[in-house]
C-alpha cells in the first residue's frame, strides 16, 4: 500500500473511532423506587415530554410540552441519545418557536440558557424526555447500577438493613455499609465481598498465632524495663531472633490487610484486640532494638 494511501486509511480509522466514541450510548434502568431516590439526590430538576411537530419549514422539529412529568413515577428503562439540545425560552421571528429545541442558537440571546442537554428516550414507549440537568442523568446511572448490585446481593442471600447512617448487610466476617466505596468496589469486582471474607479469615488465622508472640516480647519488654542496659547478650539475642519472628508474621497480616488500606466502610465482627497487643509490643521491641 501507497505511503499517502495508508495515511488516509489512518486518518480514516481514527475518524471512524473518535465518531463511535461521540455517538456511545448510555442505557439505565429505574424503578418507582429508584426514582424516589433520584428525586431527593438531584434536587430542582425538571422533565419535560418531547413531541414532534411539523413547522413552516416542512420539517419535524422537536418541542417540550408544558406539562411537566412527576420525577417520583418516571420509572422504566431509558437510554441518553447522543445528540444534545439547547431548550429556547422565547420565540425568535423567523429562526426559532418558544419551546423548540435546537442544536444550535445560531448567535440568538436565550435568556441566559444557552447549555445543551441530550434526549432521554423509553426504551418501551420510545417516548423522548429533556431534562435540563447536568446533574440528572450521570445520577441515573448511579442509581441504576446500585439497584442491580443491590438485586445481585439479593441473589446471593444478602438482605440490607437500616442504620442510622445508613444502610448495611452481614457477610461471614463483617458488617459492610452499602455506601460509596462498597458499590464501587462490587461494581468493579462483583466478588468483592468473597474476596474480604476469604482474606480477612486468613488474617483472623494468622492473629490467633500473634498470642504466643505478644507473651515472648511482653517478658523481654518487662524484663528491659527492670534491668535496661544490663540485660544480658542471651537475653538480648533471644528478643531480636523473637521480634524477627514476630515482623514476619506481621509481614504476612500486613499484605492481605494492605488491600483495605483507607477502606473505612465496613467492620469486623472479631472484635478481638489480639492484633492491637501484639503491634504495641513490636512496635516497642524494634524501638528499643533499634531493629
Amino acid at each position: 500500500m501507497k505511503k499517502q494511501n495508508y495515511f488516509a486509511w489512518l486518518c480514516y480509522g481514527l475518524l471512524f473511532l473518535a465518531s463511535a466514541k461521540s455517538t456511545a450510548q448510555e442505557t439505565f434502568t429505574l424503578s418507582l423506587e429508584d426514582s424516589k431516590q433520584l428525586s431527593q439526590t438531584v434536587k430542582h430538576y425538571r422533565i419535560h415530554s418531547v413531541s414532534q411537530r411539523e413547522v413552516e419549514t416542512n420539517k419535524n422539529t422537536y418541542f417540550v410540552d408544558d406539562k411537566l412529568v412527576d420525577g417520583k413515577t418516571f420509572a422504566g428503562t431509558f437510554t441518553k441519545l447522543p445528540q444534545e439540545y439547547i431548550l429556547v425560552r422565547k420565540e425568535v421571528e423567523g429562526m426559532f418557536l418558544k419551546d423548540e429545541l435546537v442544536t444550535d442558537l445560531k448567535g440568538q440571546y436565550n435568556e441566559g440558557y444557552d447549555e445543551s442537554f441530550p434526549l432521554i428516550q423509553n426504551n418501551e414507549s420510545k417516548q423522548l424526555y429533556f431534562v435540563p440537568s447536568n446533574e440528572f442523568v450521570p445520577e441515573a446511572m448511579v442509581v441504576s447500577d446500585r439497584h442491580k448490585i443491590l438485586e445481585s446481593l439479593h441473589k446471593m442471600g444478602y438482605q440490607e438493613y437500616e442504620k442510622s447512617d445508613g444502610k448495611y448487610i452481614k457477610s461471614k466476617t463483617a458488617e459492610i455499609r452499602l455506601d460509596t466505596w462498597t458499590f464501587d468496589e462490587l461494581k468493579n469486582n462483583p466478588s468483592y465481598i468473597a474476596m474480604l471474607d476469604r482474606d480477612q479469615t486468613k488474617i483472623t488465622a494468622l492473629v490467633k498465632q500473634t498470642p504466643s508472640h505478644t507473651k515472648a516480647l511482653d517478658k523481654y519488654i518487662n524484663l528491659y524495663n527492670i534491668k535496661g542496659s544490663k540485660m544480658s547478650k542471651v537475653d538480648i539475642s533471644a528478643w531480636r531472633i523473637e521480634t524477627a519472628n514476630a515482623q514476619k508474621l506481621h509481614a504476612q497480616i500486613y499484605k492481605l490487610s494492605k488491600k483495605y488500606e483507607g477502606n473505612y466502610s465496613f467492620t469486623l465482627l472479631d472484635k478481638s484486640d489480639a492484633l492491637e497487643v501484639f503491634l504495641n509490643n513490636l512496635r516497642a521491641s524494634k524501638g528499643i532494638l533499634n531493629m
